[in-house]
């Protein structure tokens, strides 16, 4: 396994993005691919979404529209651990876990 480091980032204009960075000496190519993005939270809600994503340069996705909104949603309604996997289309799978304790108060913030 290769170590991961991701950033999620919530924009106040409902804006979702992964910035993953591998520690590994090459980063991925800007491309465009038929990907997935699943969430489970800690009671065992799951969320799913297929579409085509740019993946950036500097490692991740951004994700806007409909499924942004779904993951703000999904994210302030968990309590706990959500797992996140990202398939990339070809061969890569990125899993991680994202802490949503406190993320509704600090959402609320930003929008306000």
């Amino acid at each position: 396994k290769r170590p991961l480091f991701v950033k999620t980032i919530v924009s106040e204009q409902g804006l979702v993005a992964f910035c993953m960075k591998e520690y590994t000496p090459k980063s991925p190519a800007v491309h465009f691919v038929d990907g997935k993005v699943m969430m489970k939270n800690s009671r065992g809600d799951m969320i799913i979404f297929n579409g085509t994503y740019r993946w950036s340069p500097k490692g991740g996705i951004g994700v806007g529209g409909y499924e942004a909104g779904a993951i703000i949603e999904f994210l302030k309604e968990s309590i706990g651990i959500v797992k996140i996997m990202i398939y990339d289309g070809h061969h890569s799978k990125y899993r991680f876990d994202v802490n949503a304790n406190g993320f509704t108060a600090s959402y609320n913030y930003i929008t306000e």
